[in-house]
């Protein structure tokens, strides 16, 4: 990429592509899933007296429950990401661009619900 960038910048390209002929592999990423019953230990912590963690556990158990979103797409949640009368959250990837639909359940409406604020477009 810099050295295309380079080119570009140069206003062509170099004689001689040093990198001609080379192919990269890309691994497929491993999925994880993480067990149900870690998710039910999360839910079931005993945060009296730490007000502080609540927010965390919240944040993770919306990204459970929203199929694994992961955290820089959750943080960026708005109100208009919320579709189809409430029932479908739709949003971009942040890393990628891919459009991703998910429907809202209960426990995810009832974050959503606990986090909104008036003078905040962000959801959680």
């Amino acid at each position: 990429a810099m050295y295309n960038a380079a080119c570009r910048e140069a206003g062509g390209r170099w004689k001689e592509n040093p990198f001609a002929g080379l192919r990269l592999k890309r691994e497929e990423t491993k999925k994880r899933a993480v067990p149900v019953e870690v998710v039910e230990r999360i839910a079931g912590l005993n945060l009296r007296g730490k007000p502080e963690l609540a927010g965390a556990v919240d944040l993770a158990l919306f990204s459970f429950m929203a199929c694994g979103m992961p955290f820089t797409d959750l943080v960026h949640l708005t109100r208009e990401n919320i579709q189809d009368g409430g029932r479908l959250l739709v949003y971009r990837r942040r890393k990628t661009g891919g459009l991703i639909q998910i429907g809202i359940n209960t426990g995810m409406r009832q974050l959503i619900e606990r986090y909104a604020r008036p003078d905040s477009v962000y959801l959680l």
